[in-house]
């Protein structure tokens, strides 16, 4: 069904073997988090180094969520990547920041709402990317976040 909001999420504290629906509904954390949105591997490390100089700061905690399109001709279960993969990728990023972190894989079959429905309102998300002249797919992420109501930091690389 086209409409169909269904996400998948596979997430824990660098366990990533846990599988489960994800309710449409926010988490009932306490602590004040920092999302890090995972765009490729040395901008996500630029991400989670800024996230984590804030974390230290707010006494925060970062969830780094990687968000996975699903085409409708495949089941949602199945993605086309292969999530090991994936899922070791992230377990290393997160291995390397310095307060805790916890890891989001959603696989959904719309990414904006997905996130809609993931992020609490109001949170404050850090991307990471290049600096370009042209706008950047994390650029034009950024820009619908803040429209969504969110704080969004950009952290470029050196």
């Amino acid at each position: 069904m086209k409409g169909d909001a269904e996400l998948l999420l596979v997430s824990g504290p660098l366990d990533l073997g846990a599988t489960r629906h994800l309710p449409a509904g926010v988490s009932q954390r306490s602590k004040l988090e920092v999302v890090v949105l995972f765009t490729d591997a040395s901008g996500t490390l630029a991400a989670l180094r800024l996230a984590a100089q804030l974390g230290r700061s707010l006494d925060a905690r970062i969830n780094l969520v990687a968000l996975q399109a699903v085409p409708y001709a495949l089941e949602l279960a199945r993605p086309a990547i292969v999530m090991e993969w994936l899922e070791e990728r992230l377990r290393d990023l997160a291995s390397k920041s310095p307060i805790d972190t916890r890891v989001d894989i959603i696989v959904s079959r719309d990414i904006r709402r997905a996130l809609r429905q993931v992020l609490k309102p109001h949170s404050l998300v850090v991307i990471g990317g290049r600096r370009r002249w042209w706008r950047t797919r994390e650029q034009r992420l950024a820009e619908k976040l803040r429209h969504d109501g969110h704080q969004v930091i950009s952290a470029y690389l050196q």
